[in-house]
Order: C-alpha cells, then structure tokens, then sequence
C-alpha cells in the first residue's frame, strides 16, 4: 500500500463517532522489529466490511510492512479484512481484533507508523480516527574489547557514530561484556549528533579517564542522545559535556561517575531537552550537575530525578543564568562542599520537589550564590528574583490520633500562588499550599518529636501573553522542633 493510497483513504472517509478503537504497541529499535495493532469495536451492533488500513513510510520511501500467518484477518499489504479474502470481515459487537505486523525498513532512520479502522457499505463507510506512532532504526556499533584504539574499541565506536550523523542515520553502541576497564590514552573524539544512543546495559561499562588530558564524553550538534550504563571515573575534565541543540530529547542515565576533577555532568547550551535520572555522581571535584543556558530566547529544559549526588566538592547541582524549565525531583543530594542546589537569581522557572537534601556544607538550597539571603519579597523583578523561605510557626504532636500538626506563614502577594514543601531530619515529608492570607497548616500522619523541621517555598507566578515564572525559595534559616504535647482526655486512649 502506497503512502498516497494511505492519505487519500483518510480524506475520503466521513469519521464517525469513535465507535472502534485503534492503537499500536511500542516499537522496539533494532535492525527488525514486531509490532501489533488491536482494533476494538466499542458498539452494540456487528460491523460489516470491517478492514485495517496500515501503512510505514519516512521522507524517501514506503517501507515493508509484513503480516503475521497467525493474523485473525487476512492481510495483502497494507490491508487487512474484508475485499482481501473471498468472504468479508464482520467485527462483531464489542470484538476485539489484534493484527501482528513484522517491520523491515529498507534503511536506517527515522520511520512513521499509521493505521486506522474502516468499515460499512457503499455510501455509509466509516473510518475510525487515525492512531501514529514513529520507530527509529539504528546503525548498531559495537565494542568489543578494552583497547584504546583499533577495531571493536570505544575510541572507533566514536568515530563510526560520527559517520552515523554524516549519513543522517541514527546510531546505537552496544557494549559487549568486557573484563577489563577501558583506560584512554587521549580524549575521545567529539560527538556531533545526529542521534545515538549509547547504552552498556545490562553490563556496567567502566572507563578510566585518568590519562585521558581532558574531558570524557564530549556531545555537540543537534538531535538526541542517550548516554546509559557506564562507569565513567577520574577524567581531568568534566566527564560527560553537553552543548548542542537536542530538539528530540535525550538522557544520561543509570551511570556511575565519580572522580572527575571539574563537573561529572555539564550542560551548557541553548536549548536542550534531557533526563538525567538514576545515575550516582560522587566524588567530582566540582559540582554532580551544572547547568548553563544560552540565549534568553531558549530555555535548557533538563529533569534531573532519582540521582544520587553526593560529596561533590562544589555544589551538588547548580543551575545558572538562562537554564530555564529545569525540573529536580526526588533525588539525594548530600554532603557537597558548597550548596546542595545552587540557583542563580536570573532563573525564572525551575521545579524542585522532594529531594533528600542533608549535610551540604553551607546551604541545601541557595539562591543568589550569595548565603542566606533574608526575607525581603523580590518577584516584582522578574529577571533578578527572590523570594523568601516559608516562617514555620508551630508543630504539636497528637498522641491519640498519631499526627503530627505544622502551621506557618509565607508571604503571599495579591497575585500567583505558593507551596510549601516540608522537611523533617533532611527528609522530605509533606507539602501544602498557602492560603489567600499567607498562612498554610498541614497534618502529618507520625510523630515527628525529635526530628529538626524545615521549609522551603515554589511561587507561581502566571502573567499571560508575558509568560509563567516559578520560583523556588531557600530553606528555613531556623529549624522547628516538635512540640510535646499531653495526651487529651476527651478521647479514649
């Protein structure tokens, strides 16, 4: 079935209510892949003439799309059902059907799958809505030994992925498992993206960049990369830079790095869509993951969840001027020689939630790179901000109902909204909004006797045509112990 047959069916045909349900399962990146489709009729009534029409296509070529021989229908092409087989297909009243294709994309790249439902009789066809998804289909690049240099190294693996972008194919290094660490002599060559993805799993890939001279992992261009699986120790440099353009996203994750002398992970680029998430960044000599932006115009955009960074000689995770839409969620960030999250007052939007931020040297959380910075409100200056931590007020303990009650204030203008995220011995424990008159009280199930409180505030601030801000506050400068309280007689024990 040819791509113009495709689009002419989905002009053609009058949509109905959704009365079937068309979805594709993931596809799998490879050199082949399985996909299946499941058509659902949702109605009461048989429908007649019931076919799928399936196509693949990218912008040089229709791709091959091969039906299963245990398909419920019969297929030829990209249909499948009725006017296949000398009999017509009827879905029956809340049938289900699944279809199973085998795809061989007659290259590398990137490739968009399409299908859709149709059913009924001359005049009365109908067609369900169009379900799409996309798979890529990488250039495999393998390493198979621990040289330096040579065939099956890391070092040619980097240069076969460079041919990758040069041909504007997609790019996978697969590691075999190897006994011996990878030890460069030499900083690896840059890569210029295209996409890759470089992944040691289920192995853990060690590399030892102490002779390297410089950096480790060094990405440039644009697209996607995902870096996912290795071990990356004692490079004199950063040992992942990142700064390029990645439009389609990318991630560093499940990664050990340790032992870098400058910043086990950097960005410093324009505009970057990444994750980085379940990696250990420990014992760098500067910060676990820094971040830099580029132009105002563009916003960096990097989560950065589930990490443990820790005892890091600079902060733990710094965020700098134009490093915008940045989310820091759940991860441990403890023990770093300066701050825990270091944030430059020119950030206008960042998100930080439920983090374990304990033991950090000056701050958990700073902002301005400049200590505490006291309780003036500064958000009318959108590009300089400030605002203050959250006055935590009082905290009881209820003996019979087993809760622990906190209130407090949090300055609120007349305009945006606030939340508090509270904290108990370093761990994250509750967060609530603030009310219209400043103040917030929030129950917590446990007794938190004996457990140094703390707090720290995100403003939202919404202004329309000019944008959203979000801000985040520093911690309490103060902590707050529980109160003891006696148990009430009014209620049975």
């Amino acid at each position: 079935m040819t791509r113009a047959l495709v689009f002419a069916l989905f002009l053609s045909l009058p949509t109905a209510a959704a009365t079937v349900d068309v979805s594709i399962s993931p596809i799998e990146r490879g050199p082949t892949s399985t996909i299946t489709v499941t058509i659902v009729n949702n109605s009461d009534a048989d429908l007649p003439n019931a076919q799928l029409a399936i196509g693949m296509s990218e912008r040089r070529a229709v791709q091959t799309l091969t039906p299963s021989s245990s398909n419920a229908w019969p297929c030829a092409g990209g249909r499948c059902g009725a006017n296949v087989a000398p009999f017509l297909t009827v879905l029956h009243a809340h049938e289900t059907v699944t279809l199973a294709f085998t795809i061989a994309p007659a290259d590398e790249g990137r490739f968009s799958v399409q299908a859709f439902a149709v059913w009924g009789r001359g005049n009365e066809t109908r067609a369900s809505d169009p379900v799409r998804t996309s798979a890529l289909f990488y250039r495999t690049i393998h390493v198979t030994n621990s040289d330096d240099d040579g065939p099956g190294s890391l070092r040619q693996a980097f240069v076969a992925a460079n041919d990758c972008t040069r041909d504007e194919v997609p790019c996978r290094v697969e590691f075999e498992a190897l006994d011996t660490p990878i030890r460069l002599s030499s900083a690896l060559p840059v890569l210029t993206l295209g996409e890759l993805i470089m992944d040691a799993t289920p192995n853990t890939i060690e590399i030892d960049g102490s002779a390297a001279e410089e950096r480790g992992i060094e990405i440039h261009g644009a697209g996607a990369a995902i870096v996912r699986g290795l071990a990356l120790r004692n490079f004199p440099g950063n040992a992942i830079d990142v700064s390029f353009n990645a439009f389609r996203g990318g991630a560093v994750e499940n990664n050990i790095i340790t032992g870098s002398q400058l910043r086990a992970i950097e960005f410093h680029a324009p505009s970057v869509s990444f994750k980085v998430a379940h990696n250990v960044l420990s014992g760098n000599g500067r910060s676990g993951v820094f971040m830099m932006g580029g132009d105002r115009t563009f916003v960096t955009e990097i989560e950065v969840s589930d990490n443990a960074i820790e005892n890091n000689g600079a902060s733990g995770i710094f965020v700098g001027p134009n490093a915008e839409r940045n989310r820091i969620l759940r991860n441990r960030i403890a023990n770093n020689g300066d701050f825990g999250l270091a944030v430059s007052r020119e950030v206008q939007w960042i998100d930080v939630e439920e983090n374990t931020i304990a033991g950090n040297r000056i701050l958990g959380i700073d902002v301005g790179l400049d200590g505490f910075s006291g309780f003036k409100y500064d958000d009318y200056d959108l590009v300089h901000a400030y605002i203050p931590p959250p006055t935590l007020e009082s905290a009881t303990y209820d003996v019979v109902t087993n809760t622990t009650t906190i209130s407090g204030h949090h300055v609120v203008p007349s305009y945006g909204s606030s939340t508090v995220f509270v904290y108990a011995n370093d761990e994250f424990v509750a967060k609530t909004k603030v009310a219209d008159d400043g103040t917030f009280a929030l129950g917590i199930d446990g007794d938190l006797r004996g457990k140094p409180l703390t707090a720290y505030a995100l403003r939202y601030l919404n202004l329309g045509f000019s944008g959203d801000y979000q801000w985040t506050s520093e911690f309490t400068p103060v902590a707050l112990r529980v109160a003891n309280t006696e148990q009430r007689l009014d209620r049975a024990p």
